[in-house]
């Protein structure tokens, strides 16, 4: 397993972006509490989470994901996924998610 967060940055002022990458389930749940602090610290910002390294989402991954949504949009800020694979868009659309999708 590779570790969740494997970069971020911030393209513009306006976006930040994370890229996640590998297995985000259950055993990488420490890493996924470091991507919620990320998102906590940049609430209010428009934030992208790159999926395309993902190699599994687990329901644990996409709860966080929610989550991480939520504190976003409270703070004032937007969360959305991008380059989710084919699988992973229709996992989180099976989950009433594709809202959270950005492309």
């Amino acid at each position: 397993m590779s570790a969740p967060v494997t970069n971020f940055h911030e393209p513009d002022p306006s976006i930040v972006l994370l890229h996640l990458g590998g297995e985000l389930d259950l055993a990488s749940a420490v890493e996924l509490e470091a991507f919620e602090a990320a998102v906590r610290d940049h609430a209010k910002s428009r934030i992208v989470v790159d999926l395309e390294k993902v190699d599994l989402l687990s329901a644990c991954a996409i709860h966080t994901l929610v989550r991480a949504s939520q504190q976003a949009a409270a703070a004032g800020g937007c969360l959305q996924v991008r380059a989710a694979s084919t699988f992973h868009r229709r996992l989180l659309s099976v989950c009433g998610l594709d809202w959270i999708c950005a492309d």
